[in-house]
């Protein structure tokens, strides 16, 4: 049972020897019964449980995670691009939608350091981000005006698929991209076509 470095009053002593539960700061309780899932309690004091056969199975930690997004994806007209972006969300499995709790449950309780979220956060983030580049061809990429469209996309798309197991996704910094490099090949016909407009430009001034 965790206690505060702070000398615990006459009310906290009391509910300690009594059974009481208390749950850290930014932290959530998950409560069993029978060895199954029952409910998450919010951080701070509460009466001992209820039920025999209820138990309190672990204090989950509220935080906000990082992680680096690495792939390669094809714009709408088969050009390969390396993506890099960074994806930072919350979870907070206390606030998964009811019916998905025990999910959320399950998914912060197994692995080590929040390992099965974090896979599943950045393989919905691998797809959303497919699938948003694939919106455009090579040439729109190269113009650099889309990637906050692209961001906007990957983010709703993670919105949509996680909110209900309790991951919150920031609506301005959550999802950044770093960088998205087109193939050399793109980069050459592009600039062809960039000089071959240039010199027919400088012809029509000339006239």
């Amino acid at each position: 049972m965790y206690m505060s470095d702070l000398k615990p009053t006459y009310k906290e002593r009391l509910r300690s020897l009594t059974g009481g539960i208390y749950i850290e700061s930014n932290h959530v309780g998950a409560i069993f019964r029978d060895s199954q899932f029952s409910h998450f309690i919010e951080s701070g004091w509460h009466p001992p449980l209820s039920g025999w056969d209820q138990k309190l199975i672990a204090q989950i930690p509220v935080k906000i995670y990082t992680e680096a997004l690495k792939i390669e994806a094809l714009s709408g007209d088969g050009w390969p691009h390396n993506l890099t972006a960074s994806i930072a969300f919350a979870f907070n499995p206390m606030k998964a939608a009811r019916v998905r709790q025990a999910d959320a449950a399950n998914l912060a309780l197994n692995g080590t350091n929040s390992r099965l979220i974090r896979e599943k956060v950045l393989r919905e983030a691998q797809y959303g981000a497919r699938k948003a580049v694939g919106s455009y061809n090579a040439e729109q990429w190269l113009t650099g005006h889309i990637r906050r469209a692209v961001e906007r996309d990957i983010r709703h798309h993670l919105q949509a698929v996680l909110t209900d197991l309790g991951v919150s996704i920031d609506p301005t910094s959550g999802v950044f991209l770093e960088a998205l490099t087109p193939p050399e090949a793109v980069t050459r016909v592009q600039n062809t076509h960039y000089e071959r407009r240039k010199t027919i430009d400088g012809m029509c001034q000339s006239f």
